[in-house]
């Protein structure tokens, strides 16, 4: 999983790095915290102090675990030059607490260098002593709830700010100049070196320390959400499958713009709104259904732009699929059956759409009350002009039972608990006697390789397609008999027995 400020290796531009025993700028240290106190990114691993708690699965925030410590827990790692930033700084970490008493170091090297802390307020802070105009700055939001927080600090010398970020979001600035002091203490996980009553009482996990500025964009863009109606729970934190929230809307109300939610399969009754974020919402594994009965299933009306995606989901069994007001959302490889109304536009929105099935919906497909729907490669029962659109019967598998894989002589994906499933485990491949028109009818300009092999190089329409899950292709390759994707001597084996067999029946 990808989380907050993650910029792992490498760097994006050149800049000259001082004299010759400067640092160059890196990922200084990463504390994983999965069950030990070992340095992911260098050799400065850390000692554990007290009697700190390792927790695991669904009490960390990512990863499979963090620490929990109690006052007088810390972690210890010994001083070394690497730490001695004295330019621009980011620390990023996760930390859930409702403590409020007193301050609440988080990581430190004392508190005569650089420190990020939670106030006898509940508030994120971060010290840098020795700089210029502001060395020190306060958040605006509460983060000692008894919720996991990403909280991060920044430093960014060029531009001369000292910047706080709570879970993606800038949450504070203050002008800043100069260089941070520095000392022979050591680097404390949960308290402070030079002020030993500085306890963090709570949990702590992936803490972060690179010697350069993080960009907004570097630290709000990298987070992704997981979604699971059958295992999940809302009072989870998101962070991996097996911590996974149970609805959609807690994703979409925790995320940021430029984050990711995933959503495993499973039936979604639910009415989603987007809340105008510029979020990534998207199945995966086999797609999963949203449905709202009586309701608006997706609604798009808070001004959401083409960054705002919907994908690979079914959308079925309510009073209007998408609803959309004056937004431009993009949606695509989505199936909408069986509302009343498939898609409704009001107030001069302009969805884009593309590599859809609109079938079965009772009154209307798709309907825009000031622009001509911008809908492409897709299948309509009532028909829509655009590139690449069609008009035919799709050929669900069945539909009646709710299984909107797409009919394939090659193989199509039956999952568990479909009625045709008879305890398989894990799903497995039916073979129809006829192809879908959808399959291999998406935007040709798409890659096909997240589609099984043959995949007749190009993307399903609907909303498995582009996923492992996708319908297969008729084999453009006569002679591959096997389907490997190489004429060689298995197929011609495969022929000779063949041969053979008939020859002697």
């Amino acid at each position: 999983m990808a989380d907050f400020g993650v910029l792992s290796e490498g760097w994006l531009k050149t800049l000259p790095w001082g004299p010759w025993d400067c640092e160059p700028p890196k990922l200084v240290a990463h504390y994983r915290l999965d069950g030990d106190a070992t340095d992911s990114a260098d050799d400065h691993d850390g000692v554990l102090h007290g009697t700190p708690t390792w927790v695991s699965g669904k009490n960390a925030a990512v990863g499979s675990g963090a620490i929990q410590l109690h006052s007088g827990d810390y972690i210890s790692i010994a001083d070394d030059s690497v730490f001695d930033i004295t330019g621009s700084i980011t620390i990023s970490v996760w930390i859930r607490t409702n403590t409020t008493v007193g301050t609440a170091s988080i990581f430190s090297k004392g508190g005569s260098a650089w420190k990020l802390f939670v106030d006898d307020d509940g508030y994120l802070n971060f010290s840098c002593t020795g700089l210029d105009f502001h060395s020190q700055i306060t958040g605006h939001t509460l983060v000692a709830d008894n919720n996991w927080h990403h909280v991060a600090g920044v430093y960014d010398q060029d531009i001369g700010e000292i910047s706080l970020y709570v879970d993606g979001s800038k949450d504070a600035a203050i002008s800043a100049s100069g260089q941070m002091n520095v000392n022979d203490g050591d680097v404390w996980i949960g308290g402070n070196a030079e002020t030993m009553d500085q306890w963090f009482n709570g949990f702590i996990d992936n803490v972060r320390l690179y010697n350069y500025a993080l960009t907004s964009q570097q630290i709000f863009s990298r987070m992704t959400w997981h979604v699971d109606t059958v295992h999940g729970h809302d009072t989870y934190n998101g962070q991996g499958k097996g911590r996974a929230f149970q609805t959609i809307q807690k994703a979409i109300d925790m995320a940021s713009d430029g984050d990711e939610i995933l959503v495993w399969p499973g039936v979604y009754s639910e009415a989603v709104i987007f809340m105008g974020k510029a979020v990534t919402v998207r199945s995966v594994a086999d797609a999963a259904i949203i449905e709202a009965p009586g309701d608006f299933a997706v609604n798009f009306f808070f001004g959401e732009q083409e960054s705002s995606i919907l994908q690979n989901f079914i959308i079925a069994n309510s009073e209007i699929g998408i609803f959309v007001e004056s937004s431009r959302p993009t949606i695509r490889n989505v199936t909408v059956v069986n509302n009343d109304f498939g898609l409704e536009a009001y107030t001069g929105s302009k969805p884009v759409i593309r590599d859809s099935i609109f079938w079965n919906n009772k009154y209307k497909d798709v309907y825009n009350d000031t622009y001509a729907p911008q809908i492409t490669y897709s299948c309509l029962e009532r028909f829509v002009q655009g590139e690449g659109n069609i008009s035919t019967d799709p050929l669900f598998a069945a539909a009646v039972n709710g299984d909107y894989h797409l009919q394939s002589e090659m193989g199509r994906f039956v999952a568990d608990g479909q009625p045709e499933n008879s305890g398989e485990g894990g799903g497995y491949w039916a073979f129809d006697n006829q192809t879908s028109p959808c399959i291999d009818a998406a935007d040709p300009g798409l890659n096909p390789m997240g589609e099984p092999m043959p995949n007749g190089a190009r993307v399903n329409m609907g909303a498995h397609g582009a996923t492992a899950q996708a319908s297969r292709s008729p084999w453009p390759l006569k002679s591959d008999v096997n389907h490997d994707g190489i004429v060689n001597i298995d197929d011609l084996m495969i022929l000779t027995e063949k041969w053979l067999y008939n020859q002697g029946n």
